[in-house]
């Protein structure tokens, strides 16, 4: 029996499918010399595909852990700013009222209740803060601002001491208005968020942190109390009530910076259990990510061979192609 021959069709079709393979071939030799993994991790014996899956659903669940724990570094850093934004309003106020704390003079008074005013102001405008449109210091209502704007307070609480004649019971109503209720009134007054706190997120499958101090926490309670006192001695307050807001002031914004300095230092727990928590998720992620190399890793010099030889058989087909396309046989006549 003679040798099969093919006819000019059959031969062009030939070429043409070993044209397409050597191209394909070509591309993903390419691709896996430059990314250092196999296109088909189960084209060798020696790949365990289904430790490999292992391995991907592993990762995919870590980079979950990654976008949970960016998010409440970012949640709790936003947090700790805010607070040391209020500690800087409280100290820089302090040092004026140091000054003017036993002085009678209605100018300086005046000054240091301006002051106090915007603190107030600022420290409310702190607690407001939201990161991604979400509320920070109002529990799980995250939609609305946790507090009532400083001029909405302010006017609800000198409406209350409106009535009381006596200087010294308005200055002391001032630091009850910032009371829990009944004796209070800022939970209907002036809180805006919930009550109800976040719940505390997951770090990893073992670690979790709380990230719930909120504006009606008793710290920063404190804190507006004590700035409000001074705010409520700017004029148009009457001499004797402006005296009565400012004595006993200084002791009272000492308290409250001790407050808010002890919440900084809960938070500073948090942001480094949430630290620890990011190094230990991006050390096993390195370690799967090696195993998986391990498993389904491209030996570089190996393909770096066959992308050679592939590019020979295709440039020779190349060659073979453009010499048939040159036969004809009026060259044999």
């Amino acid at each position: 029996m003679g040798p099969m021959a093919f006819g000019d069709l059959a031969q062009n079709f030939l070429l043409k499918r070993s044209g397409v393979r050597l191209n394909s071939d070509l591309a993903r030799l390419s691709n896996e010399l430059a990314t250092g993994m196999k296109s088909r991790p189960g084209a060798n014996a020696t790949n365990d595909v289904g430790g490999i899956a292992g391995i991907d659903g592993s990762l995919a669940k870590l980079d979950a852990w990654k976008t949970a724990t960016a998010e409440a570094r970012m949640t709790a850093g936003a947090m700790q700013a805010a607070l040391g934004r209020i500690g800087n309003e409280m100290t820089g106020l302090q040092k004026q009222l140091a000054v003017t704390e036993n002085q009678s003079d209605g100018p300086a008074i005046a000054t240091v209740a301006r002051a106090g005013r915007a603190a107030f102001a600022a420290i409310v405008g702190t607690l407001n803060t939201k990161v991604g449109g979400v509320a920070v210091f109002a529990g799980i209502d995250t939609d609305g601002p946790a507090l009532a704007d400083a001029d909405t307070i302010l006017a609800a609480i000198e409406a209350d001491i409106a009535t009381i004649p006596d200087p010294a019971d308005k200055a002391r109503r001032v630091e009850e208005w910032f009371a829990p209720a009944p004796v209070g009134r800022f939970d209907s007054g002036a809180y805006a968020g919930s009550t109800t706190g976040k719940a505390p997120l997951n770090l990893s499958p073992d670690d979790t942190v709380p990230l719930d101090v909120r504006a009606d926490a008793p710290e920063l309670r404190r804190a507006m109390a004590a700035t409000a006192r001074l705010a409520l001695a700017a004029p148009p307050a009457a001499p004797a009530t402006a005296a009565a807001m400012m004595k006993g002031s200084l002791a009272n914004l000492v308290g409250a910076i001790d407050g808010t300095t002890g919440l900084q230092a809960k938070l500073g727990i948090v942001e480094a259990k949430i630290g620890a928590a990011e190094l230990r998720n991006d050390t096993e992620r390195t370690a799967l990510m090696q195993a998986r190399i391990d498993l389904a890793g491209a030996d570089p010099y190996d393909t770096a061979v066959r992308l050679q030889q592939t590019e020979v058989q295709l440039e020779t087909l190349y060659a073979m192609t453009a010499r048939m396309s040159r036969l004809s046989l009026v060259n044999y006549l």
